[in-house]
């Protein structure tokens, strides 16, 4: 299927003239008739009635010119986009506000870093970041109270509530796994991963910037004291034996990796991802822009995650 079949069917269906389509696209009826029916040889159905006193859609030419109109309205805006992107590229004096929902992780150690760099080469971009909780961030986004997220939480999770906002969309920028940090003299201190179904049903659990995976809330019988972003709460609570904290690997490298603390990983244990969440209809120049500057961040400061 080509992109001009779509174009000639889409004109024809709004002239009824075969004749007409072929005076505005320089084309003869010949050619714009065949091209007709190739296309309905691919979909497998007629999509014209054709007559001497003209041309009109079936009921399946009917359904099928929505879709026509969406491909051909979609690849336009997508050429726009482009060609926005890559003049903002060349100029770097694109101008927008954008507005960005993060989870505590990427806001708190990433986005520092991120945003002063950014800010230096798009300087007319103005940012404004708010931090969420993961929970919020995907609502947040399809009510467009933000122009994009940045969330982190077990893959099944992301799947399931995305699928659930048909306007949304999301993309895998770093891949991660879930780890158990506890306090660096815990007699599992040493072990390089722990056995879910024994470990995680004689511990207290709390989490760190994740929402727990339906598969660790089945090995456990203790529910979780906390779900925070809140690393020194955290950090608290394991030194005075209260819990142990689970967490993306990531999390606990930047954060709570020192001498009172270490990490064990899960076995078998679902990943987890930090991805970005976007409505499909506000794939600006200045979201796509600032995407590609977090996935280049985290590609070349954690390569060993990439997605």
């Amino acid at each position: 299927m080509r992109l001009e079949q779509l174009r000639y069917f889409i004109d024809v269906a709004n002239t009824g003239s075969i004749n007409f389509t072929a005076k505005k696209f320089f084309a003869t009826q010949q050619s714009i008739n065949a091209a007709l029916k190739r296309l309905e040889e691919e979909v497998g159905y007629t999509l014209l009635k054709r007559s001497s006193s003209g041309v009109c859609l079936t009921k399946g030419g009917q359904l099928f010119l929505d879709y026509a109109i969406e491909t051909v309205d979609g690849y336009n805006r997508t050429l726009d986009l482009l060609a926005q992107l890559n003049q903002s590229k060349k100029s770097k004096d694109i101008a927008a506000n954008l507005r960005i929902a993060s989870g505590s992780v990427l806001c708190d150690v990433a986005f520092p870093k991120i945003l002063s760099s950014f800010h230096g080469t798009y300087p007319k971009i103005d940012l404004k970041v708010a931090k969420l909780d993961n929970e919020d961030i995907i609502d947040a986004v399809e009510r467009e109270e933000y122009d994009m997220g940045f969330l982190t939480a077990n893959i099944d999770y992301i799947e399931e509530e995305v699928a659930k906002h048909e306007s949304l969309t999301y993309k895998n920028i770093m891949e991660d796994q879930v780890v158990v940090c506890l306090k660096s003299n815990s007699a599992y201190a040493g072990e390089k991963e722990v056995d879910p179904v024994n470990f995680l049903r004689d511990v207290k659990l709390s989490y760190y910037n994740m929402v727990p995976s339906k598969r660790i809330k089945e090995y456990s019988y203790n529910s979780a004291m906390h779900i925070s972003d809140d690393a020194e709460f955290h950090k608290k609570l394991i030194e005075q034996d209260l819990c142990v904290t689970l967490m993306p690997k990531f999390a606990y490298e930047e954060l709570f990796k020192s001498k009172r603390f270490t990490c064990v990983f899960i076995k078998d244990t679902v990943k987890i991802m930090h991805c970005i969440i976007m409505k499909k209809s506000r794939k600006t120049p200045a979201v796509m822009l600032f995407a590609d500057a977090v996935e280049n961040y985290m590609l070349v400061n954690y390569p060993a995650n990439k997605a």
